[in-house]
């Protein structure tokens, strides 16, 4: 490293995440194209030129994270290639030909350590193993030589980096969510459980409009969409695999959510309780809120409109076979976390129409004027049980502000009261998940423990000369 400011080496068109830069001064990363597969590329540090080394072949195949390895004439590249948080695979990819090997299953974020050693992620530890670079062969079992290392929820992340030298730095820890636990969180500022025994991470979550039972999406070895009788303490399947946007029937005995099916994404509305899970749209809406009576689905609509739009509320109507399809707001501005009172009689969303996220609210149906409930930044909206209170985000704090209405559609007037602080917690944006209960109680994700301590980076200086005293040459292997 010679210093002084930065400079340009390409324009890349394409988002992508890590990049590898190999001793022949060619820099390589995973890019990806809206709708297409991604792609495994390259740039010349020197020339500025780029290529394209391989692309994914098959909708379910999903590159992430690539290493460069001692001899320059390949790569280590990792990929998610099923359904559960642990379905990674690392290959190895000939950057002449772009021919992939498959080296290992269940693992991710690969790296070369030294001359000998492959390094990979397994679960939320640091495994180990010796290996032949040259013939890309296993010289040895792999071990775990880390154990606890901070890991996102899927299992393609890890807070960990090994230098050229061998020294390891890695952030201790456990899979993102492991140990939380959805509360009340009471006037008094006391905490009680709200679901017991959920041996899973949870997240997104939605009470019912009689309070008796909650929508709770999960994260173990897959995604999974559940209910939970708060009276009976008993928790149902729904939904298992990946999905998006759930929300629950007001009478609780449906869900209609998103899913991705190959090129498509389709909304589908789920009975609780048996039965076949019916198609009711299909295009890039994201199911937010439905009305009182259940007839209106409001969604996010992620795809542009001919004037540019790319993220609008619209409206599903349910009492018609196919149902019909309408724009509720549509501005060159983003809304979207539409959520309806209640009462049936207002409608609060989001908007970054003022440059910034903010919570807005418009008499519902009619429209009208809107006004800005947030003033210093704003989301997730929620309503109280009577619809009198707002209540929403404000980065980590908790905010409410009541609300004097009057009238309906084009003439409702309303006076925005004070905002008040209700709580503050980390946990509101690290989940965007809480749901005010009948009784004005607070129901939120809870920290585990672990996520709530100091971070901190711990250093394992000669780790490459401890890898080899540990881990003994063993017999080669395919």
């Amino acid at each position: 490293m010679a210093g002084g400011p930065p400079q340009l080496v390409a324009e890349v068109s394409l988002s992508f995440g890590n990049a590898a830069w190999s001793r022949d001064e060619r820099i390589s990363f995973v890019a990806v194209r809206e709708g297409k597969a991604e792609l495994l590329t390259e740039i010349d540090v020197k020339s500025g030129a780029s290529r394209v080394i391989v692309e994914a072949k098959a909708a379910f195949e999903g590159y992430e994270n690539v290493a460069v390895t001692p001899d320059d004439s390949w790569l280590l590249l990792d990929g998610w290639v099923g359904t559960g948080v642990d379905d990674y695979r690392v290959m190895s990819v000939d950057r002449a030909s772009g021919a992939i090997e498959i080296l290992l299953e269940n693992a991710s974020n690969p790296c070369a350590v030294g001359d000998d050693f492959l390094v990979f992620q397994r679960g939320a530890s640091l495994f180990a193993m010796r290996f032949d670079f040259r013939e890309r062969r296993a010289l040895g079992e792999a071990r775990m030589v880390v154990p606890g290392v901070a890991t996102d929820r899927w299992g393609g992340s890890s807070q960990f980096a090994v230098s050229a030298e061998g020294t390891l730095v890695f952030a201790p820890g456990k899979r993102r969510g492991e140990g939380r636990r959805i509360v009340w969180c009471n006037p008094d500022g006391s905490v009680e459980p709200l679901v017991d025994g959920v041996d899973a991470f949870p997240g997104h979550f939605q009470l019912s409009a009689d309070g008796t039972r909650l929508m709770i999406s999960t994260l173990r070895e897959r995604e999974e969409l559940w209910t939970y009788d708060l009276i009976g303490r008993g928790m149902t399947p729904v939904i298992a695999g990946e999905f998006y946007g759930a929300v629950l029937a007001p009478a609780g005995d449906s869900v209609f959510y998103g899913v991705n099916t190959g090129t498509l994404r389709e909304v589908r509305r789920a009975p609780v309780v048996g039965g076949t899970h019916e198609l009711i749209w299909t295009g890039r809406l994201v199911p937010e809120c439905l009305s009182a009576d259940g007839k209106t689905l409001l969604l996010t609509n992620e795809a542009a409109d001919s004037n540019g739009n790319k993220v609008d509320i619209v409206q599903l109507d349910l009492t018609r076979k196919p149902p019909e399809l309408a724009a509720v707001i549509a501005t060159p501005a983003a809304e979207s976390q539409a959520r309806l009172s209640p009462d049936g009689r207002w409608l609060a969303y989001g908007s970054d129409s003022s440059g910034r996220d903010e919570v807005y609210l418009r008499a519902w149906p009619g429209g009208g004027r809107d006004w800005k409930l947030s003033s210093d930044g704003g989301s997730v909206p929620r309503w109280s049980a009577d619809s009198s209170t707002l209540y929403y985000l404000e980065d980590v704090r908790l905010m409410a502000v009541p609300l004097e209405r009057s009238g309906t559609g084009a003439t409702a007037q309303v006076k925005v009261g004070a905002a008040r602080e209700i709580l503050t917690d980390i946990s509101f944006a690290e989940t965007e998940s809480f749901e005010i209960g009948n009784d004005g109680r607070v129901a939120r994700v809870e920290l585990a423990d672990w996520e709530r301590a100091e971070a901190r980076l711990e250093v394992v200086v000669g780790w490459l000369e401890e890898l080899r005293r540990t881990l003994p040459m063993g017999e080669a292997r395919r």
